[in-house]
């Protein structure tokens, strides 16, 4: 790849809610094999890569680019989301979230137990912005038919996951949470069950998540 060379990853509708050609410049993959802080491309190539490998009866993905409301206003994100979720009628949604340079993980467990999972690698708490606006999008899908609990607001809960220790790791530790929880041993085991531990990852474990992002990449 040149200097200015560009891969592209063509991922379905399905994954996102429409087609995507995602861009990858030579930057972006150098700042994955370097540990660095990971451009949405990157983020959003590995959600084509858990969509391939989950139980797509079970998980559903929100467009990272919505839920954090880039280019997207308030109101119409709660308007996607919402209807993304009635159009999908998953169980679980994963809803990568990013703010200043730094990337969070929301998960929807909205069928079940009508409940928005926190991930921060800093143990930062929910801004009040995003808790409201997300609560209600879910109202909104329930209203409309979705889950019957879903009309009510959801409950939040902060999970205990690993934290990372520089300052580079955040999106390798959102990747991470999203594959553990797609491949635990026991799928109706909750998921703030799984995630008691917040030491951070080893790195063999983000290795893991980069090696199997790497062999997407080079077969999309």
């Amino acid at each position: 790849m040149g200097d200015t060379q560009v891969s592209d990853v063509y991922l379905t509708e399905d994954v996102l809610g429409s087609k995507r050609r995602l861009r990858l410049a030579k930057d972006d993959i150098l700042a994955l094999l370097n540990m660095e802080k990971l451009s949405l491309p990157v983020i959003q190539t590995f959600l084509g890569y858990l969509f391939s490998v989950c139980d797509i009866k079970t998980y559903g993905f929100l467009c990272p680019e919505v839920t954090s409301l880039l280019g997207h206003a308030q109101d119409d994100a709660i308007t996607l989301i919402s209807t993304r979720m009635q159009a999908l009628k998953k169980k679980i949604y994963f809803a990568p979230y990013g703010a200043k340079d730094h990337w969070m993980l929301l998960v929807f467990d909205v069928v079940d137990r009508n409940q928005v999972l926190w991930f921060d690698s800093t143990g930062n708490s929910v801004p009040s912005k995003l808790r409201t606006y997300i609560n209600t999008a879910i109202r909104v899908y329930g209203y409309n038919g979705g889950a019957r609990k879903s009309s009510q607001t959801p409950q939040w809960l902060k999970i205990n996951c690993a934290r990372q220790e520089g300052d580079t790791e955040c999106a390798y530790y959102i990747m991470r949470y999203m594959l553990e929880i797609v491949t635990r041993s026991d799928p109706t085991k909750a998921i703030d069950e799984v995630f008691q531990d917040k030491m951070a990852y080893s790195q063999d474990e983000i290795d893991e998540v980069r090696d199997l992002w790497a062999n997407y990449f080079s077969n999309a």
